[in-house]
């Protein structure tokens, strides 16, 4: 059996660490094309090769999904997840929106999640029934129970391009799928939607929203978790991921008109 708790700060660590790899590169290095049309750096594959070699040298029986160099859940009882460098566009400009997500799964749900942000020298970190936490500050929501003027809400931007909200709140989007979700747990943002993540984009926020107090799921169609076995994840369908406190959930769900 896992401590949630002990993963969690060797997690925190493991960001750090690929965070002051990540650094020496950052804005120096432009990204190109994969094939399925997302952007990469050769940074993006040096990070997930130093996490996937600390995580089989911590935890040897656990399984490892990650966007660059395994892309498919074979089943283990314990799966990380892992997003090595999320906003690859920001890093590669120069622009300090780019974050380190690191997930621990077990039976397929997320269970421990760390967004590390190395040039703001900010991570967020969570464990299953050990709360939310930025910084060693507690997070939990104490939302409002409507959209104002003076709110923000988060996106992407092909959720922009597909939606208009009808909420009195203003729209950010800032390239880091991760980082978007984790300022729903913190509070800064009071929703949150991304119109097409990947596991990766999503499973390490997923705990901080929780635990933070928040809502978090997939409201057009199956949900990210639990995760199936045999599946590769790269190409699997993804389903829109939204968040928000529980008194505002379905109004901003129910808000999206379709441009």
């Amino acid at each position: 059996m896992v401590d949630y708790r002990e993963a969690m700060e060797f997690a925190r660590h493991l960001a750090w660490h690929t965070g002051r790899q990540l650094l020496k590169a950052f804005g120096e290095i432009k990204a190109t094309h994969k094939a399925d049309g997302t952007l990469v750096t050769q940074a993006d594959v040096d990070a997930d090769r130093i996490i996937a070699r600390m995580l089989r040298g911590r935890y040897p029986d656990h399984g490892i999904v990650s966007e660059e160099l395994s892309t498919v859940y074979r089943g283990e009882s314990y799966v990380w997840v892992v997003d090595p460098l999320d906003g690859t566009a920001n890093f590669s400009w120069g622009l300090p929106i780019w974050s380190v997500a690191i997930a621990l799964l077990h039976r397929g749900y997320p269970v421990v999640g760390v967004v590390h942000l190395p040039a703001l020298r900010q991570t967020f970190y969570a464990a299953r029934g050990e709360g939310a936490f930025l910084e060693g500050r507690p997070l939990r929501l104490n939302p409002p129970t409507a959209f104002t003027a003076d709110h923000l809400y988060t996106v992407c931007t092909r959720t922009m391009r597909r939606y208009r909200f009808r909420v009195a709140a203003k729209p950010r989007i800032l390239g880091s799928a991760a980082y978007n979700l984790a300022l729903v747990a913190q509070g800064v943002a009071v929703a949150g939607m991304e119109l097409t993540p990947k596991v990766w984009d999503v499973a390490a926020s997923w705990v901080l929203v929780e635990e933070a107090g928040g809502v978090i799921g997939c409201p057009d169609g199956e949900s990210h978790f639990p995760l199936h076995p045999g599946v590769d994840l790269n190409a699997r369908p993804v389903t829109t991921a939204a968040a928000a406190s529980p008194a505002l959930y379905e109004t901003f769900i129910a808000s999206r008109q379709r441009l």
